[in-house]
């Protein structure tokens, strides 16, 4: 979208379930084999509709807080977009964890960052109270779900969404084509 609009993102990330322990959980425990169901084909109608092989959740619901104080390593290093893409590349498509130390290496190094010191700059307290900081900001404004599209103006879109619904709340919102 930022190829072919005036418009800045600005991703947030913060931990969606921060009860799910360290190690995870398997899903269908956590939300219910029915809704599972529900969210793996709403998943593949969304990824078919944008003309990509469809994608299903891993089977375990990972606590996604080291990956995410790492993003936010990236954040600072000016690499966000590249491990953002990197880890959600791999955890999709390439079946990898998001809390495995060599897996966030992977998205470390993919990202052109120094990977072993990324990762020992992400357990900082200061990348964890970022992180915490971001939930209760998301809370406070009712983002309950991954993704959230808030725009300064229009509409607020949730969840995975085909592309047309995003461009037209970003339009609504004052984008202009470049």
């Amino acid at each position: 979208m930022q190829e072919e609009y005036h418009i800045e993102l600005d991703w947030r990330g913060f931990v969606l379930h921060p009860e799910i322990p360290v190690g995870g959980m398997p899903i269908k425990d956590y939300f219910g084999a029915a809704r599972v169901a529900g969210f793996t084909e709403h998943l593949a109608q969304a990824c078919r509709s944008a003309g990509l092989e469809p994608i299903a959740p891993q089977e375990i619901l990972p606590n996604t807080g080291r990956a995410l104080a790492l993003a936010e390593v990236a954040r600072d290093q000016g690499r966000l977009m590249q491990f953002r893409e990197a880890a959600m590349l791999g955890y999709w498509r390439q079946s990898r964890s998001l809390e495995a130390d060599e897996d966030l290496l992977y998205f470390l190094e993919a990202a052109g960052l120094d990977a072993p010191s990324a990762l020992a700059l992400g357990a900082q307290e200061e990348y964890r109270l970022r992180v915490e900081g971001m939930a209760q900001l998301a809370r406070l404004d009712g983002v309950e779900a991954i993704p959230t599209f808030v725009f300064a103006q229009g509409p607020r879109i949730v969840g995975a969404q085909p592309y047309v619904a995003i461009e037209r709340a970003a339009l609504a919102a004052g984008a202009t084509p470049k």
